[in-house]
């Protein structure tokens, strides 16, 4: 059992705090594993307007998923987010030679999610799904 000191010291979660799954929007993606691009863990504290992200970069990472694996799987960090009202954002450091950003749309399952690097050659739509069974 928890102290009342305890218990005052711990902070109430955020909305975006949980764990999710970032799907790929690719037609050549027909299987849930295939699609998988990043797991993504975010700590936030209710009310802020930063976050802790921790990700795993997955196969469809990759700029063609079919082909060979990329250097870019099993990439992970943790960066730090931005939330506005518009969504959740972070730079990620997938590849030492560009930088990648994250953005979702919002904490609920099926929300737009996008990846995109600013050179143009990495510009990926994504789906958010909540992961819970972690």
């Amino acid at each position: 059992m928890q102290s009342a000191a305890e218990r005052a010291s711990e902070r109430p979660t955020g909305q975006w705090q949980g764990n999710y799954i970032v799907r790929r929007i690719d037609p050549r993606l027909t299987t849930l594993g295939a699609s998988e691009l990043l797991r993504v863990q975010v700590t936030q504290d209710r009310g802020a307007a930063t976050a802790t992200l921790d990700f795993a970069a997955s196969r469809a990472i990759c700029i063609d998923p079919l082909d060979d694996p990329c250097e870019w799987i099993g990439a992970t960090e943790v960066v730090p987010a931005v939330i506005t009202a518009t969504g959740l954002y972070a730079e990620l450091s997938i590849a030492v030679d560009r930088s990648f950003f994250l953005h979702l749309s919002s904490p609920d399952n099926n929300a737009e999610a996008a990846l995109f690097a600013l050179d143009g050659e990495v510009n990926y739509s994504a789906v958010l799904e909540r992961d819970d069974t972690q």
